[in-house]
């Protein structure tokens, strides 16, 4: 069963950045983008991650398979957590936090 969504992950993992790199190489479509963006998540929720407990096997491949097909979502969780910290310092230099001002 591993296996199986192993196979799956890769394949919505290459789809979505086939089409991800088609937006950006072609013409804009935002069905293209979605439809990306959607496979990665896919792709990454049936990924057994050593990280999240779901693979007990031990190989270098694999390992390198999960940095490859994890990252597009770090980078992105990444991305807006340090844009909800930088809103939060932003809210919070007027004393209470929660005040803006126009």
């Amino acid at each position: 069963m591993e296996q199986l969504k192993v196979v799956f992950a890769l394949l919505g993992f290459f789809t979505g950045t086939c089409l991800i790199l088609g937006v950006l190489t072609g013409h804009f479509h935002w069905a293209s983008l979605l439809a990306g963006g959607f496979l990665y998540f896919i792709s990454y929720m049936l990924w057994p991650s050593k990280k999240r407990g779901k693979r007990e096997t031990e190989s270098e491949t694999m390992d390198v398979l999960e940095s490859i097909i994890e990252s597009p979502i770090d980078v992105i969780s990444w991305l807006l957590r340090g844009l909800g910290r930088l809103f939060r310092f932003l809210l919070s230099t007027k004393g209470d936090g929660g005040d803006i001002d126009f």
